[in-house]
């Protein structure tokens, strides 16, 4: 059976069409078909086919013109269009448009005997009725193919066919060859991914059961993201009257993809595009939603709450990282929570001392309640109890697209199944090496049934083999078990570029400061400021790289949650997710090594300390498209020395 693309006929109403869209799907092994998706008109064909072996083509057009008007105008019909006409029109303008391309042309009249059309001067190849069957489809197709050609000409001719594929120069982080001819395009695997189960219409839903669920798990730079723009582009094109949401874990990632939409083409209205805790506020019910608390009020109110837990040398941060835990979980008893596995919690805990942590996270919800507040890792959840309550009315999409799922929480995931429309769609692009890293978590964990739904990038094409064989070194050598979501990226046949740099400083000042004159020197050479990402574990450290390269690049440097064009970006590593950028600085790594070896106590927290540091640091490395430098403060782990020294 031919690879057909996309799976179902997508906006293909007429039955001429949907007849022909199956014929082409019955065709052997070997041969591969495009639907066309740009804009309708009689330019532009309906169906592309190669065949693989020698990549010869042919664009297929189809008529909807019945047989009574191949026999000549009725009686008193004068005004009616000549049979052909406008079949003519459609092969003048491919011939035209495909001028210099080796790609034969055809039309197919469904309803027309073969007989009527021998007759006609049609100007191109037609085949009629007798050939809507498999066997006489498939020999008709052999003997029109166009002359043999090669991979370079067919992604010539899929430019044309597929503009939907083209990606612009500034949404990727590869180097590029200044004198292509062929701009850059999904692969033909990205594409395939792209047009997975795309329908969404009523009819596509029901033919492909209720409530859709496509998993992207790919490696970092396997084009997740440009997959999700693409399908969002796709869908608001073909259903502008459906309702379709971008949820995102972070401001900068939100940004950035609502930036490149625009660059794409695509409208502001019929997607929404929002951070998860943006949608909550966005739609809270019935009322005013939650302040959120201040972070200095909620350290005092976590120290309320942790004298109770003296005797077990509990501090702040273990009080929150739990209740965060507990609130994202969405655990609906005291007992559910008890029982719960606990694996990379960085602590051990008892039955009792369970009961305790409840007890406390419970006290600590209802202090911020009464003062008619929450925090971060509460909205999720207050807002799917709000959604229980009877005549709730939550919005509802009829597509929900999340970037960076590996970061949402089962509650938001709660929230999510409450949005989606009966007949939904879910599609969710992840790698969980940068979110669940061996604690325990897992897609069932999330409450998502992925088997027979999900796919696999195992190719970036974001970075250069040198950076990403240092980044995954340094990510295996610091985790043991292997886990079955994690996707192991290949490298083989990947751009090369040169060696990722690992700076070392006496101090953190120096540190600072020699980052901000390699980004000036950067820019100072001519260096494109928007090529540059500088990155920095400390958010203080943030800001005072903002001011800085403010003052000396003339205002062009700005946080990466900021929208704006021509500047340096700067971020804090907890923020990076989902950004690149040619040039990478990664800058504070001494500061998240350095909490791993403070704390002595607890083995599981020592654990769980260098897991979260793997993650954050390969997350930052794989930023990078060309150029990665890493910067160190004292002398570096051995970790960090064998992948980057």
């Amino acid at each position: 059976m031919a690879r057909i693309l996309p799976d179902e006929p997508l906006g293909l109403t007429a039955p001429e069409a949907l007849k022909t869209y199956r014929l082409c799907r019955e065709l052997p092994d070997g041969w591969i078909v495009w639907q066309n998706l740009s804009s309708s008109g009689a330019e532009r064909p309906v169906f592309w086919i190669v065949r693989e072996a020698d990549w010869s083509s042919l664009l297929l057009g189809v008529s909807e013109v019945a047989a009574s008007r191949a026999q000549g105008p009725e009686l008193f019909d004068a005004s009616a269009e000549s049979f052909g006409e406008a079949e003519r029109a459609w092969a003048s303008a491919c011939r035209e448009s495909y001028a210099e391309l080796p790609v034969a042309l055809a039309i197919l009249f469904p309803n027309v005997p073969q007989g009527l059309l021998d007759g006609q001067n049609l100007s191109v190849m037609a085949g009629g009725r007798e050939l809507c069957r498999p066997k006489g489809f498939e020999p008709w197709v052999a003997s029109l193919m166009g002359p043999p050609s090669d991979p370079a000409t067919i992604q010539k001719i899929r430019e044309r066919f597929c503009p939907e594929t083209v990606i612009p120069p500034e949404h990727t982080a590869r180097p590029r060859v200044a004198e292509t001819v062929v701009p850059e395009l999904l692969t033909y695997r990205q594409e395939e991914l792209l047009k997975t189960d795309l329908d969404i219409s009523p009819e596509g839903r029901r033919t492909a059961g209720q409530f859709g669920l496509l998993l992207i798990n790919g490696v970092a730079g396997s084009g997740k993201s440009l997959i999700l723009l693409h399908r969002a582009l796709l869908l608001q094109r073909f259903f502008p009257k459906h309702r379709i949401l971008v949820l995102t874990c972070n401001k900068p990632l939100q940004v950035e993809l609502r930036r490149r939409f625009a660059r794409l083409g695509g409208r502001e209205n019929g997607v929404e595009w929002l951070t998860f805790h943006g949608f909550c506020l966005k739609h809270w019910p019935n009322q005013e939603p939650p302040a959120i608390i201040e972070r200095v009020r909620a350290r005092a109110a976590l120290e309320r709450q942790l004298g109770g837990f003296a005797r077990e040398r509990l501090e702040r941060r273990h009080l929150e990282e739990e209740f965060t835990w507990i609130f994202e979980q969405g655990f609906p008893d005291r007992d559910s929570y008890v029982k719960a596995v606990r694996k990379g919690r960085g602590f051990r805990s008892g039955e009792a001392l369970r009961e305790r942590l409840w007890q406390a996270a419970c006290a600590y919800r209802e202090e911020l309640s009464l003062a008619g507040l929450s925090d971060w890792s509460l909205l999720g959840l207050r807002l799917r109890d709000l959604w229980a309550l009877e005549g709730a009315t939550p919005p509802a999409y009829d597509a929900v697209l999340v970037d960076e799922a590996q970061f949402f929480a089962p509650t938001w995931f709660d929230v999510i199944r409450r949005i989606l429309s009966p007949t939904g769609h879910l599609f969710l692009v992840a790698d969980p090496t940068q979110g669940f890293l061996q604690r325990g978590a897992s897609w069932k964990s999330q409450g998502l049934q992925v088997h027979g739904h999900s796919r696999r990038l195992e190719r970036s094409h974001r970075t250069t083999r040198q950076i990403l064989e240092a980044a995954w070194k340094f990510w295996h050598a610091r985790t043991r078990a292997e886990d079955p979501d994690i996707v192991v990226p290949r490298t083989e046949g990947m751009a090369e570029g040169e060696a990722p740099r690992l700076a070392r400083f006496e101090s953190a000042r120096d540190e600072l400061a020699w980052v901000v004159r390699e980004a000036t020197e950067f820019v100072a050479k001519g260096g494109d400021p928007r090529h540059l990402l500088l990155l920095h574990e400390d958010w203080a450290a943030v800001q005072e790289l903002v001011e800085q390269l403010r003052e000396r690049l003339d205002g062009r440097a700005v946080e990466a949650r900021e929208a704006s064009e021509g500047a340096v970006r700067v971020c804090s590593l907890n923020a990076a997710t989902g950004l690149e950028s040619p040039v990478v600085f990664v800058s504070g790594t001494a500061q998240l090594f350095g909490r791993e070896g403070a704390l002595l106590s607890d083995p599981e927290e020592r654990e769980t300390a260098a897991q979260e540091t793997t993650r954050k640091l390969y997350m930052a490395f794989t930023r990078a498209g060309q150029r990665l430098v890493v910067t160190h403060v004292g002398v570096p782990p051995k970790s960090l020395l064998a992948a980057f020294g």
